[in-house]
């Protein structure tokens, strides 16, 4: 009889024991982690900066002029051939070549400088989940922080607050933005 016991605790513990991580439930922790998987991969919320060949005429440089004062950008002042700017008509012959500096390089990847870090803070709330058109779909609002090295001057981290969909799938729960 003991052993009857013993097998049945032992088997209730391995039956509920798999319970709560179906990632297919409508919980904030599956939502958390689909919604985490989205903020780190949209380079829009982590201040990416495009920095295609940086190097460019004297017409362009104010948009690289601030990064360069935030010291995200170093550059050099190089003579070209004067050329005239079809958009305004004036002779060019001055250019500078901008480069990352070396307080960024740890930022720079695949031609884009990411200065911000994001982390969610919470699932404000979310919808039930239910049938739309060919998908199963719940609305949830949460919070995410996006931090800025202290280098970086004028940014001071930022809570900001989204409602997005997500997609019920055959793996769980994803961003309506990372569904393919």
């Amino acid at each position: 009889m003991k052993k009857y016991y013993r097998y049945l605790t032992l088997g209730l513990i391995l039956i509920f024991s798999g319970c709560g991580n179906d990632p297919q439930e409508a919980n904030k922790k599956n939502f958390a982690n689909a919604i985490s998987d989205y903020i780190k991969s949209d380079k829009s919320k982590l201040g990416c900066i495009n920095v295609y060949g940086l190097s460019f005429q004297k017409y362009a440089q104010e948009n690289y002029e601030k990064l360069s004062q935030e010291g995200i950008l170093t550059f050099t002042v190089n003579k070209i051939k004067p050329k005239k700017n079809l958009l305004t008509g004036e002779l060019m012959t001055e250019g500078r070549t901008y480069s990352v500096s070396e307080k960024a390089k740890p930022f720079y990847k695949n031609n884009q400088i990411c200065i911000g870090q994001v982390e969610l803070q919470e699932i404000v709330q979310f919808t039930k989940p239910v049938q739309v058109m060919k998908f199963i779909m719940s609305e949830v609002t949460y919070k995410y922080k996006v931090s800025y090295p202290s280098w970086v001057r004028g940014k001071d981290s930022e809570i900001k607050k989204e409602k997005r969909g997500l997609i019920l799938t055959n793996n769980g729960w994803v961003h309506e933005k990372l569904y393919q």
